[in-house]
């Protein structure tokens, strides 16, 4: 992708991916690389298309697809996705189907039992005419309950336990939270009242926690709007003077490691230097 295009219309993941390390970003974004991905990846995206696939009948039908159906749906897709894992490290495919198995079961139960999907995995632009840019996002679902206002949801998987502390920390500060850039940026896409996290917890006893996060005021959106505004020309920067630095190497950051990083390899040969596997 050319960089005009790249700038025109960024989300949130590009300008988080592009805040933590600009040479995964280089590579992924300019280059179109794409690595093979881990097997927590994997194991996300398979339930996220079942998700997907429970509240599309939702929307088609007025019900969301029974439990045993999206067990079979996460099954399938599974199965597919591992295929694609080189480095299963401490996980193993049999384990993980039996967790997301159990998961998806829960989600149906505790998520998609009285919810009304109006939206799924709708990719979403807005358009400032006086800048020459603007933003876009996925949104996974939008639905409204049997009573209340419509609502915004974002689905995300763990293998770690979520603690109360945790939920009590994102809904007292949720600029702070590990997706502070998808609320205001959904906000200013959608124009809806209430944001919603979905944090599932695959493992020995599946959980999910729900974490609702008022959408944010116009202060909010306005610093999203400025960090853009920054990424934008931190890429057209970066491009004209060729240098895509790894900063997430250089910094240590957690996130650069063999478990997270498609490119960890590449960085060690280039830049010299080790990190954690």
């Amino acid at each position: 992708m050319d960089v005009d295009t790249l700038v025109r219309w960024l989300s949130p993941s590009k300008v988080a991916m592009l805040g933590r390390c600009e040479h995964q970003f280089f590579r992924h974004y300019l280059l179109g690389e794409n690595k093979p991905p881990s097997a927590a990846m994997a194991f996300g995206s398979a339930f996220d298309d079942a998700v997907s696939n429970g509240c599309m009948e939702g929307i088609a039908s007025g019900e969301v697809t029974k439990a045993d159906s999206l067990k079979e749906i996460f099954q399938w897709t599974w199965e597919m996705g591992q295929l694609e894992v080189e480095d299963w490290r401490d996980e193993k495919p049999g384990p993980m189907l039996d967790q997301g198995v159990a998961l998806i079961g829960n989600w149906r139960e505790k998520i998609g039992e009285g919810i009304h999907p109006t939206s799924v995995q709708a990719r979403l632009k807005r358009d400032f005419p006086d800048t020459g840019w603007g933003v876009e996002g996925v949104v996974d679902v939008t639905f409204c309950r049997d009573s209340g206002p419509e609502i915004v949801a974002d689905t995300k998987t763990t293998a770690r336990a979520w603690r109360s502390a945790d939920a009590r920390a994102l809904k007292k500060t949720p600029a702070k939270a590990f997706s502070s850039l998808q609320v205001p940026c959904y906000s200013i896409l959608t124009g809806l009242p209430v944001f919603e996290f979905h944090v599932c917890t695959r493992g020995k006893r599946p959980d999910i926690d729900v974490i609702q996060v008022p959408i944010v005021g116009q202060k909010w959106k306005e610093g999203y709007l400025a960090i853009v505004a920054r990424a934008r020309q931190k890429i057209k920067d970066c491009a004209a003077s060729g240098s895509w630095m790894p900063t997430a190497w250089m910094s240590g950051h957690f996130l650069c490691s063999r478990r997270w990083c498609g490119w960890w390899k590449i960085c060690e040969e280039t830049f010299g230097g080790t990190r954690p596997e």
